[in-house]
């Protein structure tokens, strides 16, 4: 199966960019079985 997670820019509440955890630690699961991942980091692509 192919997922793909979206990380929402979050500019306008925090000052600071982290990693997204949860969505890295839930797509490397979903690897472990077999499953195609990507990660959308919006606040990473400003693009519109």
């Amino acid at each position: 199966m192919k997922v793909l997670f979206i990380n929402p820019s979050t500019a306008k509440y925090t000052r600071s960019v982290t990693a997204p955890l949860g969505l890295l630690s839930i797509a490397s699961y979903l690897e472990s079985k077999g499953h195609i991942v990507k990660i959308y980091d919006r606040t990473v692509d400003k693009t519109k």
